[in-house]
């Protein structure tokens, strides 16, 4: 008499051989959908990387665009000065030609520093010097015609600042200002726009 082959599992159960057959299938399915816990901690790692890295960039092109840009007053320094400077240095540094006496002016968040010449002026006929949270964002200053610094475009500009000459019979108006300085924003975005449609 034959006999069919049998399903049993030796040593086991018919019972316990579905639950087992059961239980490796449902494990074979999990690792099948599962994502792999190296690729998810690799994509992790470069979001992490991009987010350190987009704000270094941008505060690398913020120190190294100003040097690509043209080459000229708007740069910097005038008469001895550089934006960003602070109040001590300023006062320093301001290459005034003649002996004078500075002057400070509060202006709410703001201040200004103003000089003007003790005795005959020379090529600085007078300095306005204006700083916002501690650092030079605005240099004004009335320059006798033959000054070096009266000599130049009526309009420069640069990725970090705006400068102006304005010219008359007896002096000449130099306006330099950073184009960051939110205190100056509205007067350096009519200047660009002024300049702009000449």
């Amino acid at each position: 008499m034959s006999t069919a082959p049998s399903t049993r599992y030796r040593g086991v159960s018919p019972g316990r051989g579905a639950s087992v057959d059961a239980a490796l299938m449902t494990d074979g399915a999990a690792m099948d959908g599962a994502p792999e816990d190296g690729g998810g901690r690799r994509s992790w790692r470069w979001i992490g990387g991009l987010a350190l890295l987009i704000p270094a960039a941008w505060a690398l092109w913020t120190i190294v665009s100003p040097l690509l840009a043209p080459a000229g007053a708007a740069l910097g320094p005038v008469r001895g000065v550089r934006l960003g400077m602070g109040a001590a240095q300023v006062r320093d540094r301001l290459v005034t030609g003649a002996p004078g006496d500075f002057r400070s002016e509060v202006m709410g968040e703001d201040y200004a520093l103003t000089w003007r010449p003790s005795g005959a002026p020379a090529e600085l006929k007078a300095a306005r010097l204006e700083l916002h949270l501690g650092q030079l964002v605005a240099v004004r200053l009335t320059l006798d015609p033959a000054a070096p610094e009266s000599r130049g475009p009526d309009f420069e500009i640069s990725n970090a600042s705006v400068l102006t000459r304005t010219r008359g019979d007896e002096a000449v108006e130099l306006t330099w200002l950073a184009r960051s300085c939110p205190t100056h924003a509205g007067e350096v975005r009519r200047l660009i726009e002024e300049h702009s449609q000449r």
